[in-house]
């Protein structure tokens, strides 16, 4: 039985919602930088900033409709258009998602209003502008909060690159200054700092240790089922989900090929955000019709699923329950050891 690939767009959400972020981040920058006098500068010709400005917007809508329309698409999180329209109404990660909404909201607001300036008056427009800034940071949240990508690597460089992008803008276009208004100026590189660690810290403590999509409001029928059930359970399969109740939706793995005394051979995979999950094939037993797959929580066995692949293969699933457990083998050497990532999905 091979596995079923993700969704094209369950990816397609996550590259535009990438993308979106990237070009929301050039926008807020550019503004920044060119704003009052900077705007002015022989240096950078105001019409080509207007103009960059202008385009980098509108693109970042395009991708940003992409987002919500594929998100939207996507069976897996069942959205709905109310839930893209209205912030925190959604069953799935509610908040996190809301934020999303926020932002979306406001990134429109700044367009529309920039179409319909000249009826707005500056003064209208330049306050629905300076508020849609805001948007930026309310962005920032929804991606590390709600994106299923944010432990990885090089999610965490992209969203330290903005984050770092944005604070040198601000740090360069307050400059040094003197009087009491320069100490003002002064103070909010400061607090913006302090606003980055803090928000590293949260990041930490919460989206980036396991279990952050329970936390974070996944529905259960999306994740597993509860984990009371895996605790009081005596049967191996009982509780058929044990590493989906743990929010797990795709985590590194790494480990090891294991030749047994019979000469076949055992893979046993450690989840590196939690090692107390391991993932682990086992040739089959007698009277089972393939390999084995178990999922295994602190050393209780919590789902143990036939799989029609090889122990070797690059690519293993199994179905527990309601979810499909794809593994995903992306290196090997010589010395048996392997590492990867394992997919958690609804069947």
């Amino acid at each position: 039985m091979m596995a079923a690939a993700p969704s094209p767009l369950w990816f397609a959400t996550r590259g535009a919602g990438t993308v979106t972020l990237l070009l929301l981040t050039a926008v807020v920058t550019l503004g920044i930088v060119t704003a009052g006098s900077a705007a002015r500068s022989g240096v950078w010709p105001r019409f080509v900033s207007v103009g960059l400005h202008r385009n980098l917007s509108l693109f970042a809508v395009i991708f940003l409709l992409a987002h919500v329309v594929t998100a939207v698409a996507d069976p897996y999180a069942k959205l709905g258009w109310r839930d893209a329209a209205l912030p925190f109404v959604s069953a799935y990660r509610p908040v996190w998602l809301g934020l999303g909404v926020i932002a979306g909201e406001l990134v429109v607001a700044l367009v529309v209003t920039s179409a319909l300036r000249p009826w707005l008056g500056f003064k209208v427009w330049k306050t629905v502008h300076w508020l849609a800034y805001a948007s930026w940071p309310v962005a920032v949240f929804h991606s590390i909060g709600t994106g299923t990508d944010a432990p990885a690597a090089w999610s965490l460089i992209l969203v330290s690159f903005c984050i770092l992008t944005v604070l040198a803008a601000v740090v360069w276009r307050v400059g040094p200054s003197t009087g009491q208004a320069g100490a003002l100026r002064s103070a909010l590189p400061i607090a913006l700092v302090l606003s980055v660690v803090a928000t590293a810290a949260w990041a930490a403590d919460g989206p980036l240790r396991p279990g952050w999509a329970r936390r974070a409001g996944t529905p259960l029928s999306m994740i597993g089922g509860t984990g009371a059930a895996a605790a009081t359970s005596p049967s191996a399969t009982a509780q058929p989900t044990t590493a989906a109740d743990l929010g797990i939706i795709q985590d590194p793995v790494a480990g090891v090929y294991v030749r047994l005394p019979s000469g076949k051979t055992r893979l046993i995979l450690t989840d590196q955000r939690d090692p107390s999950v391991q993932f682990v094939v086992r040739p089959a037993g007698p009277g089972e019709p393939g390999p084995m797959l178990a999922v295994i929580h602190g050393g209780r066995t919590g789902c143990v699923a036939p799989t029609a692949d090889s122990i070797t293969a690059s690519l293993i699933s199994a179905v527990c329950g309601s979810t499909r457990v794809q593994i995903v083998i992306t290196q090997k050497d010589q010395g048996n050891r392997v590492a990867g990532r394992v997919v958690i999905r609804p069947v």
